[in-house]
């Protein structure tokens, strides 16, 4: 599959105009279902984890309900970080034992556009193969693995990560090995992201 042309997927995950096709949320929820058969081996036992976090645009909270019903109806736990950086998530991800990570944001792109990346257990980006496979199973492709239905006690569950950024501002700071700032100039640019 890693020969195959990715159609959603670009450089970064998939972006596009929010509420314009991919960026709707019925494909959303299909997106969200098929990552979680990939990346947290949805419809095999112990019950998965996902971090997801978001940043400031109108559509983010609509994409993220639509991420959060896909999961849970593949039997995906959903732990929601909240408006964060998409480093934070990768971060958490790695740091809670989740078994993937999604990110709703289009970064510098403009306030219309909003994006979905995922990041794996380790907090680390997906190759090319990967993002191949959760196409596959998005468009229905032969030999794709199916979607599970939970039900009952397997539905997944909602859970909010109240600390999220202060977790994320905590790692911010070790890693910088004591390091100061003092006496420095910081430049932030806050256009429509959640630093």
């Amino acid at each position: 599959m890693s020969s195959e042309k990715r159609q959603f997927f670009g450089t970064d995950g998939v972006r596009a105009v929010a509420n314009r096709h991919p960026m709707t949320p019925d494909f959303i929820m299909h997106l969200g279902q098929a990552a979680a058969v990939v990346l947290g081996g949805a419809g095999g036992g112990e019950r998965p984890k996902a971090v997801i976090g978001r940043d400031t645009r109108a559509s983010g909270e609509m994409l993220e309900a639509a991420l959060i019903a896909g999961l849970n109806s593949v039997g995906v736990d959903a732990v929601l970080a909240g408006v964060v950086p998409t480093p934070a998530v990768a971060m958490l991800t790695a740091k809670h034992g989740a078994n993937f990570g999604i990110v709703v944001s289009a970064s510098h792109n403009p306030f219309h556009d909003n994006g979905i990346k995922f990041v794996h257990g380790d907090g680390h980006k997906l190759n090319d193969k990967t993002e191949a496979t959760i196409e596959s199973i998005v468009l229905g492709k032969e030999g794709a693995p199916a979607l599970p239905r939970s039900e009952g006690r397997g539905i997944g569950r909602v859970s909010r990560m109240d600390n999220a950024i202060e977790q994320y501002v905590e790692h911010a700071l070790l890693s910088m090995g004591g390091v100061r700032l003092d006496g420095m100039r910081v430049a932030l640019d806050n256009a429509h992201g959640a630093a």
